[in-house]
């Protein structure tokens, strides 16, 4: 006869239940409680009682640092945490105004506010969060700006930037920018030379600006990776207006944005462009159906698709208007498509001359491209 002791540890076997020893008891998931409000974070560890720091009943903590954040709501946290949920839960936009360095924690849900941000802002969100604009810009900012996790939704500006207009950096991370306008950059403005765009796992899609930059103008550095920007529009640069400073697009797609100048990019002088592993694709210019270069301004194409675009004037991939001795191409290892008929009107327009984009690596200097 063989006989079988259970005991309570920390062990347990596939049914949770532990094995060992001369007892038995039942155990419970508990979660990560760092703050002591009785919500927890991640993953569940299955014990027969409650360890240090593992209280929580559930995975609902939306911020497990500050116990007077629970499971939904909007809160700010500075030198206190302040919650904003029924002032942006109202019909009315409410507006306020970042003075010191914040967090801005969104634990699910919509909400409508808007910020002055005269101070460092980091915005946070849990769960399906998401800002949504009433009539106004979402985001004035004179200080470095983060958003992660937030969507930002229906930005609205008769100025520039309809979701974000700054004078700082600002970042955006794994969320999407939907539906906003604006006079120029129909979702974001980056003024001055000093500032940046950083976007990163971002979907920027059905933005619009009645001049520049359907998605964002940017005038400083831009660097996106693994982000798709999606039926944008605009008068220049149906996606991006580029100023003075360099950008980098690396595994992202630009498709079915529309401009008069550059259907997904437009590059104004001194602005230099690396396009890498990534695809310009279905967009459409009358000069520039995926993109314009205009005088000293310069597009790197990397390991990338550009095909497919269309130009109802001229350059059905590029149009280039360079200054004598200036590169406005180089081509390593993209593929421009099957033929002359893929971008249509010419795969890339060089002030008088039409070329068809081939394989292997080749350079527009001045007026000639070498292909």
């Amino acid at each position: 006869m063989v006989l079988m002791l259970l005991a309570c540890t920390d062990e347990t076997a596939d049914t949770g239940q532990p094995m060992v020893g001369d007892t038995s008891c039942e155990t419970a998931p508990y979660f990560l409680d760092q703050d002591g409000d009785g919500l927890g974070i991640g993953d569940p560890e299955y014990r027969c009682e409650p360890g240090e720091g593992f209280t929580g009943t559930n995975d609902d903590d939306c911020w497990d640092t500050d116990p007077e954040i629970g499971a939904e709501g909007l809160f700010l946290i500075t030198s206190v945490t302040e919650e904003f949920t029924e002032q942006a839960s109202g019909d009315e936009p409410f507006v306020h105004t970042i003075e010191e360095a914040a967090t801005l924690v969104v634990c699910g849900g919509s909400y409508s506010i808007a910020f002055q941000v005269d101070a460092a802002l980091a915005v946070r969100g849990v769960g399906e969060a998401s800002l949504r604009a009433q009539g106004q810009r979402l985001f004035t900012a004179t200080a470095p700006l983060s958003v992660t996790r937030v969507d930002l939704l229906d930005g609205f500006s008769t100025e520039d930037g309809g979701a974000i207009f700054s004078t700082s950096d600002v970042t955006l991370t794994d969320l999407r920018v939907a539906n906003a306008s604006a006079l120029s950059g129909g979702a974001v403005y980056q003024t001055g030379a000093d500032g940046s765009l950083t976007l990163d796992g971002v979907t920027m899609e059905d933005n619009q600006a009645t001049a520049d930059g359907g998605a964002a103008v940017v005038e400083g550095d831009l660097t996106v990776t693994d982000s798709i920007f999606l039926r944008n529009t605009a008068v220049n640069g149906g996606a991006f207006h580029l100023g003075i400073g360099t950008s980098s697009f690396t595994g992202s797609a630009l498709s079915e944005n529309t401009a008069d100048r550059g259907g997904a990019l437009d590059l104004r002088p001194l602005h230099h462009a690396t396009v890498t592993d990534s695809q310009l694709t279905q967009n459409v210019g009358s000069f520039g159906g995926a993109f314009a270069t205009w005088e000293t301004a310069r597009l790197d194409c990397v390991d990338s698709a550009i095909h497919s675009n269309t130009a109802d004037t001229r350059g059905g991939g590029a149009w280039l208007l360079p200054t004598e001795g200036a590169t406005s191409l180089t081509s390593s290892g993209c593929d421009w498509g099957d033929g002359d008929t893929d971008n249509f009107r010419d795969d890339v327009y060089n002030t008088q001359t039409a070329y068809v984009g081939t394989a292997g690596d080749w350079t527009c200097v001045g007026v000639t491209c070498s292909l």
